[in-house]
């Protein structure tokens, strides 16, 4: 079951307008897309690939 803060927000009775369920309010930023997350993932991703540059310069020689 896929759960996730929902992009529409509730309605003034309380009720989520896609599925008329208690509804989580402001979607909340936390997990995988957080800032932070996505942060660390390109830091990582720039060290792989220069690993791979010196793994590759080291087959090289």
């Amino acid at each position: 079951m896929h759960i996730a803060a929902q992009k529409n927000y509730q309605m003034p009775n309380g009720r989520c307008r896609m599925h008329g369920g208690k509804s989580p309010g402001r979607p909340i930023e936390s997990g995988f897309f957080t800032k932070e997350a996505l942060a660390d993932r390109k830091r990582m991703a720039e060290m792989n690939r220069a690993i791979r540059e010196m793994l590759n310069e080291s087959d090289d020689a």
